[in-house]
């Protein structure tokens, strides 16, 4: 886990202090105490139990940083001015622009990200440059099942979902919501919509900078499934 992963997942920003964090830590370990022991079921508490593990990581990705910089104020004022070393050349990646989190019966719950550009769903990478999102436990999902194009508009992102891998549709069809009726090529996605690939339905979120994944995953945890479609007739 990364500095940027462990703020997000803290839901904390910077300038961070050593009180701060750990105060924020303890509030945090006390509900994913309580919602692990509160659990329904033993997927939900093994997620919560996932999340304590997550939370721990944190704390010590950002204590560790904390000292670093420590160590390099102290440095600073020991030794004399030096030229700073040039900075790394930024990421190329975009930054997140939503998820695809999977909710459906009798499947491991997974979250995915979605980013601004093209992204593939199916259960195997045909570019590596492009972001796939595979799922590789469902026989009735096509090498290349579908994509979801995203571009911001007027400051904000749309999702457009499409059936197939641009030059065909799949050969099992795209749904949404439970309805019965496969999509017609393309269609825009909502908040909420649940798409179904295969027999596996994924909630989609948009991201918002006052809610982590955490709490959106938690959110549909708690929401009922959607009718899965029978594909294989």
């Amino acid at each position: 886990m990364n500095k940027a992963e462990a703020l997000e997942f803290m839901a904390l920003k910077e300038p961070l202090g050593e009180k701060t964090l750990l105060e924020k830590y303890m509030e945090r370990y006390n509900y994913f105490q309580m919602l692990h022991a509160n659990a329904p079921s033993k997927a939900v508490e093994q997620i919560q139990q996932q999340n304590l593990q997550k939370l721990n990581q944190a704390k010590k990705t950002l204590l560790e940083e904390m000292t670093v910089k420590k160590q390099h104020f102290s440095r600073k004022e020991s030794v004399p001015a030096v030229k700073p070393e040039p900075e790394p050349p930024k990421s190329n990646l975009p930054e997140v622009a939503g998820w695809l989190i999977v909710h459906t019966e009798n499947k491991k719950t997974e979250t995915f990200d979605l980013y601004e550009g093209v992204n593939y769903l199916g259960r195997k990478k045909e570019d590596e440059k492009a972001n796939y999102i595979l799922i590789l436990d469902d026989p009735f999902v096509s090498r290349t099942h579908a994509f979801i194009k995203c571009k911001k508009i007027r400051g904000e992102y749309q999702f457009g979902l499409y059936d197939g891998d641009g030059n065909k549709p799949s050969v099992n069809g795209v749904f949404l919501n439970g309805n019965e009726e496969r999509i017609n090529l393309n269609c825009l996605l909502k908040e909420n919509d649940t798409v179904q690939i295969g027999t596996t339905k994924l909630v989609f979120k948009i991201k918002k900078d006052y809610r982590s994944i955490t709490g959106e995953l938690e959110e549909i945890l708690q929401t009922d499934y959607i009718k899965t479609i029978d594909v294989d007739k």
